[in-house]
């Protein structure tokens, strides 16, 4: 991953692309299903495995705000 300092400013399309090299190492620290440490040192098995929780965190979280969105808008109807 790149240090802080290395690169002063970065464009747009420079950010997006340091993202997307970096995002299976990002997506599961940003999760909060590993830390950076373990991401680090972790196997490609292990990576994989980090990011498939991480995914699953995510499709739970969205599945929770439609249903709690669904619930408001319902609510809101009687």
């Amino acid at each position: 991953m790149h240090k802080a300092g290395e690169e002063k400013y970065l464009t747009d399309s420079h950010l997006d692309e340091a993202i997307e090299e970096e995002w299976a190492f990002i997506y599961p620290v940003a999760e909060g299903v590993a830390t950076r440490e373990e991401v680090e040192t972790a196997t490609l098995k292990g990576l994989q495995l980090l990011n498939g929780l991480a995914s699953r965190k995510t499709e739970v979280r969205a599945k929770a705000l439609a249903y709690e969105l669904a619930k408001a808008l319902s609510d809101d109807d009687i």
